[in-house]
């Protein structure tokens, strides 16, 4: 321990058990002695200058020049050591040699003189002989205290010294050991931390082996700042080796893992997805890019020689077009782009697998398809266009023209469609009169290029709108008026810019209107009125039932094309006049429609939907929808425009499920739980106000829109009442509560009293009623039936019969979605699990297979298709996948068509818009009507808060390309951030800035929480809205899915019938949006 005096002398006192007892001193000259009483060693001051100079000598030469003194008078000589001059953290080694210390630290500042010095120590090795101390014999066990010393001219108090214990085998001598002293500082040193330290070495046994250390000390030396050092003194440097890989190499790193996963499989004979194609030739490119024997146009004709059309599905030939790597190469980091990676029927498997140590499989393993496989028709995404409409025309019902246009510079000049043509390069000759007020009559966002010396006549069209020029040179600038056309041309002229006029009857040949064809045009803009699109790979299609565009006055983002200043962007327009996102020609996927539009949003909602652009220069703008300078863009043509999914059975078990939800396209989750626990596991419940308040305030940090429900189990609604005022926006009734009669009536009174949803998952052990009984406890009130389904749980075998009662709300949840030779193999264990069942209990065993049946699990597919089952929901980590939700809706409308055929409401349209608007209905309009959020979320519909989600249409269904939340992005494909471009390889779902905006997101609560200020006492930070209209509300008002059939089922067969037909279907051996999609 340290003692103090009044002269500012520390003392600290180490002990070596066995050897003796010493002390450590700071002299009256400034020496540091080393005392040792007993009969082991004496170190003192007058021995110090003379042994000072032979200490020094012996370390430089590594010689022993002390060991003929006396162990009488044998002097320590003193040396001070600056080990480092930071502050970092050192691990302590355990092979530490002679020379090599363990130190503890702590900052000397300059002119001030203060200085922690502790060290202890630690055995290894001895290499060199070099200290002045003999050999003393030292026990086994070496208990160390922590020699520390404060040299201060003020009194500071000092913590109490560490004492660590080491542990060698056999015995081991006191070797050497100094101790530290601070070296004087000059003035111009820079102010900063020095360490000092003392070095306590010991030399092990006869043997000179390496000995493990039991016990590693640590130290706490500043009282100002408890910082732990541990600094070995190292030979040349401090700094251990460490990997300190960047960002972009952890991120190469997937790459690396999925090529060795697609090598694998390659080598097994399986044929590769888009996703394992990809990882397989990106990694053997950074491979090869490591090897330094290729240039970047080397790799790029390589990569498109690694895999045949045989060795990967049929849909990735025509789906992949392009990789794109950004790879280190001897001179630097270069990207890759390969373009066409799929060129070849056989590739090089030599070159796939190269590397990797696997065997080259044989040809023969790889069957190459026929050609018909690859029509374009039976693609994933495949757009077919309408048949017999002829081609597009382009400007429709505007006076055409023709100009003579001649290049008289000496470099090229390119000038878009929409670009004022009379506002053009002074070096272009042509009748500026002429083109006043004109464009080019080519499609929107093409250009014509003139190089030097080019002569080319024109095609030109009138500007729209309320045609007004502006931006360009600002020769022209205002309305079109041809009555200063005089004036306007004699500036023209005085500014340089050529002017030749043209002959009235100059032949310049017809004057055609531009045309596209339809396949052209749906290239460029995405499908137009009639044309159909392919959902993913499922065998569901849609037809495009209206396009709000102009034809040629499209909008169109990017160099030389629409959306520019003065052209289709308008000039002088404020913010409150403006836009602040449009998402141009999106194909809107709702239930309110299958249509092509631009979007625009505004404060985070939708606030129009039609025809975006400049007013001045563009035909059939929406009023409203200008775009200018205060407006992004966000390019939607050949991408799917949906409203985000809303999952409203949701058990809070981890808060990583909204990653994977958000990721599918989910943004608004509805449930209950607190994590983990055991009710969680089994029911969607957040009991007390407590746990209310930790949960919303837990979920304010996730980019998820969130509503909470509470516990509706009591026949008392005293408790019921104060979860709802703590901010529950419903109360869930469950089975493993007691979901009685007499609970049932107790919430539902509640929920009817607040305006908030009754949720109920009802009793599979008809406990104290079937069905019926629980149906005639509802009482005709409004209720959001969970699991109305075939395996999910509630009333055991008919729960499913609900589906026939107007007050009654029915959802299913998707693990039975659809029914698959695999569905009933799963569900056993998963039960047992989620309802904490044992095996070991023959009625735990009863009650889980009383609730799985083939027969309403077939019957639950096709009411699903024929609108009785009204919602599609998770029941996440509780027997049900919350990143799926999407997923097994479409698999189950494309299952549902494949066996089923046509809905008769599209018999004759060759297309399944109204099935696709009933099942997209079950995860967005339908919940939000149900928990009274409707008014805020559940369709692309003016007024709705922008919650959206983009989908690539060969992806629809299984990954979508971007999330919005409050029209902000929040989650998006996004390659290697470190990269030149955004598209570098790996590509992959990640979260944006608007995840880091809590206000994109909404906090559902109820009406009587709000008004009470729970969300002000709470501080959330998102917006909070309250539920309404939840208990006036019933089966009629369930978008396209309202049917009400009379539903029986057979007690002991399990036969289900609606209005007197059998409901069932086949098992399923094979479905879309598997495999082809996900590499797991």
């Amino acid at each position: 321990m340290l003692q103090e005096t009044t002269s500012g002398t520390a003392h600290a006192r180490t002990f070596f058990r066995s050897v003796a007892e010493c002390e450590f001193v700071y002299g009256a000259r400034g020496a540091l002695q080393l005392r040792c009483v007993g009969d082991t060693l004496q170190l003192d001051e007058r021995a110090r200058s003379t042994d000072h100079h032979c200490f020094r000598e012996g370390l430089n030469r590594r010689e022993n020049c002390g060991q003929k003194r006396s162990l009488e008078s044998q002097a320590f000589s003193v040396k001070y050591v600056i080990i480092r001059e930071d502050t970092r953290t050192r691990d302590v080694n355990p092979s530490w040699s002679v020379n090599e210390a363990l130190v503890a630290t702590q900052p000397l500042y300059a002119r001030r003189k203060t200085a922690y010095v502790a060290a202890a120590a630690g055995i290894g090795p001895s290499h060199h002989g070099q200290c002045l101390l003999p050999r003393t014999t030292v026990s086994t066990q070496v208990n160390v205290a922590a020699i520390a010393m404060r040299i201060k001219q003020s009194k500071t108090s000092w913590p109490s010294s560490y004492t660590g214990s080491f542990r060698s085998h056999g015995s081991s001598s006191l070797s050497c050991a100094t101790l530290g002293e601070p070296p004087r500082r000059r003035a111009r040193d820079v102010e900063g931390p020095y360490q000092y330290g003392v070095n306590v070495q010991f030399r092990t046994g006869p043997h000179r082996e390496r000995y493990p250390i039991a016990g590693v000390p640590r130290f706490a030396l500043d009282p100002y700042n408890l910082q732990q050092f541990a600094t070995p003194k190292t030979r040349g440097s401090s700094q251990l080796p460490k990997m300190q890989l960047s960002p972009r190499e952890l991120d190469k790193l997937i790459l690396a893992q999925v090529g060795q996963l697609a090598q694998r499989r390659l080598a097994r004979g399986i044929k590769l997805n888009r996703t394992e194609a990809i990882g397989l030739i990106a990694s053997q490119l950074q491979e090869l890019v490591r090897e330094g024997t290729y240039t970047c146009a080397d790799l790029m004709e390589i990569g498109t020689k690694m895999l045949g059309r045989r060795h990967v599905l049929p849909e990735v030939v025509e789906g992949l077009h392009e990789i794109q790597i950004e790879g280190n190469f001897r001179d630097g980091t270069y990207l890759v782009t390969v373009h066409g990676p799929i060129s070849t029927d056989d590739g090089d498997l030599e070159r796939a697998l190269y590397g990797s140590f696997l065997p080259i499989p044989e040809k023969e393993k790889f069957v190459l398809e026929g050609e018909e496989v690859y029509e374009h028709s039976k693609q994933p995404g495949a757009v077919v266009v309408e048949d017999g409409a002829g081609p597009i025309v382009l400007n429709a019902g505007r006076e055409r023209s023709k100009l003579r246009v001649e290049n008289t510079g000496d470099r090229p000049i390119q000038v878009g469609s929409h670009y004022h043509f009379v506002e053009t390069n002074p070096a272009l000759a042509f009748d500026r009169g002429l083109a006043l007020g004109l464009r080019l009559d080519i499609p929107a966002g093409t250009a014509i290029r003139f190089e030097p010396g080019d002569v080319k006549t024109v095609p030109l069209v009138p500007i729209a709108g309320n045609r007004i020029i502006a931006g360009g040179n600002g020769l022209a600038t205002g309305p079109v008026d041809d009555a200063n056309k005089d004036a306007l041309l004699k500036m023209i002229v005085e500014n340089g810019f050529s002017h030749v006029p043209q002959l009235p009857n100059a032949d310049l040949g017809p004057v055609k209107a531009a045309e596209m064809t339809r396949e052209a045009y749906a290239a460029m803009f995405g499908p137009t009125a009639g044309d159909k699109v392919r959902l993913g790979d499922t065998e569901l299609w849609i037809k495009v039932e209206k396009d709000f565009t102009v034809y040629g006055d499209e909008c169109k983002f990017g160099g030389g094309k629409t959306l520019r200043d003065g052209m289709g962007q308008a000039s002088g327009r404020k913010d409150s006049e403006c836009l602040d996102l449009v998402i141009t020609n999106a194909l809107v996927v709702d239930y309110t429609g299958i249509y092509k539009a631009d979007v625009g949003i505004t404060n985070g909602n939708i606030t129009h939907i039609g025809k975006a652009g400049n007013p001045d220069t563009i035909e059939g703008v929406t009023p409203g929808m200008v775009i200018g300078s205060n407006t992004d863009v966000i390019a939607g043509e050949k991408m799917i425009l949906t409203a985000g999914a809303f999952d409203s059975h949701i058990h809070f078990i981890c808060p990583q499920q909204a990653e994977e939800a958000l990721a599918s396209g989910v943004t608004t989750m509805l449930g209950g739980g607190t994590g983990p626990s055991t009710g969680t596991n089994a029911t969607t419940c957040t009991p007390s106000a407590t746990y209310i308040s930790k949960m919303l305030q837990a979920l304010d940090t996730i980019p998820m829109n969130f509503g909470v429900t509470g516990k509706g189990n009591d026949a008392d609604p005293k408790g019921l009442r104060e979860q709802v005022e703590a901010g529950c926006v419903g109360l869930k009734l469950h089975e493993d509560w007691g979901t009685t009669p007499a609970a049932i009536d107790s919430c539902l009174r509640v929920c009817d009293e607040y305006d908030v949803q009754c949720l109920i998952h009802t009793d599979t052990l008809n406990e104290s009623s079937f069905v019926e009984g629980t149906v005639k406890a509802f009482k005709g009130r409004t209720i959001h039936t969970y699991h109305s389904e075939g395996a999910g749980g509630g009333h055991a075998p008919d729960i499913i019969t609900v589906c026939g009662h107007p007050n009654v709300l029915p959802s299913s949840t998707n693990p039975t979605r659809p029914f698959t030779r695999n569905t009933l193999d799963e569900h056993l264990d998963m039960l047992m699990v989620c309802h904490h069942l044992s095996k070991d209990i023959p009625e735990d065993i009863a009650f889980a297979e009383s609730r799985i049946r083939a027969e309403t699990i077939a019957a639950e597919d096709v009411l699903h298709d024929l609108g009785a089952i009204s919602m599609m929901s998770s029941d996440s980590q509780a027997m049900g996948r919350c990143g799926e939700v999407i997923l097994r809706t479409w698999k189950t409308a494309s299952k549902n068509k494949q066996q089923r055929g046509f809905l008769p409401e599209d018999e004759g349209t060759d297309a399944d818009n109204f099935r696709v608007k009933r099942y997209i209905a079950k995860y967005t309009i339908n919940p939000a009507i149900s928990h009274g959020i409707a008014h805020a979320i559940g369709s692309v519909e003016v007024g709705k808060v922008a919650d959206l989600a983009l989908w690539k249409f060969a992806d629809f269904g299984a990954k979508p390309n971007m999330i919005l939340k409050s029209g902000m992005i929040v989650m998006s494909q996004m390659g290697d951030p470190g990269a030149s471009i955004p598209s570098v390889e790996p590509v992959y779902m990640r979260p944006m800035f608007a995840s880091m905006v809590p206000s994109t997101s909404i906090m559902f609560m109820s009406q009587a929480s709000i008004d009470a200020g729970k969300d002000k006492e709470y501080g959330l930070k998102k917006r909070v809205m309250a539920v309404k209209g939840c208990r006036n509300i019933g089966k009629k008002d369930m978008k396209l899915n309202d049917v009400m059939p009379k539903m029986k089922v057979d007690p002991e067969k399990y036969i289900v019938e609606a209005d007197g037909v059998h409901m069932t279907c086949e098992p399923s051996d094979e479905l879309p949006l598997t495999q082809k999609h996900f590499i797991f």
